[in-house]
């Protein structure tokens, strides 16, 4: 699938990702994510041309990234990450609207995730858009935490949502 160039929302431009950003995204992860993904496991996913992965820069600082896999008829989000002095700034919601738009385009018909249950902001940021909880994987982080796994049904999102997310 073919990822189109993003435009600009007031202050950010979400732009893809490249192995040229991988120190950037290993700073990220570490910070944000506790290194979640080795370098070994970012190299291939930047590598990767099925991967879709997008970031929000300024400068050369990467304030916010997503990481999505296509698989048939959906996104799978397997990464998103937002500078925690960058948080509370729409950051979140402009990566994941622009993911919906996408997907959307590219006629897709939901996007899958999995969220750590104590990662509470993550969890209000996926339920503001819509995402609901369908299952729950015990034990499923490296610190015992349970994940859970929540969908976004494109088609009940773009019936829902303000012309901001069109």
């Amino acid at each position: 699938m073919h990822w189109e160039e993003l435009t600009k929302e007031e202050d950010y431009q979400v732009e893809k990702l490249g192995i040229e950003d991988l120190n950037s995204c290993l700073e990220l992860d570490k910070l944000t994510l506790n290194n979640f993904w080795s370098k070994n496991l970012w190299e291939k996913e930047l590598k990767n041309s099925e991967s879709i992965n997008i970031g929000i820069k300024e400068g050369s600082n990467l304030k916010a990234m997503a990481c999505i896999l296509p698989v048939l008829n959906e996104y799978s989000l397997t990464l998103i990450a937002v500078h925690p002095s960058q948080r509370k700034k729409g950051l979140g919601t402009l990566i994941l609207a622009q993911i919906c738009k996408q997907a959307h385009k590219n006629g897709l018909s939901k996007i899958i995730l999995e969220v750590d249950e104590e990662n509470s902001a993550a969890i209000g940021l996926y339920n503001k858009i819509g995402f609901k909880t369908v299952r729950i994987r015990k034990k499923y982080y490296r610190n015992g935490n349970n994940a859970l796994v929540k969908i976004l049904d494109l088609g009940v999102f773009f019936e829902s949502q303000p012309n901001q997310f069109k």
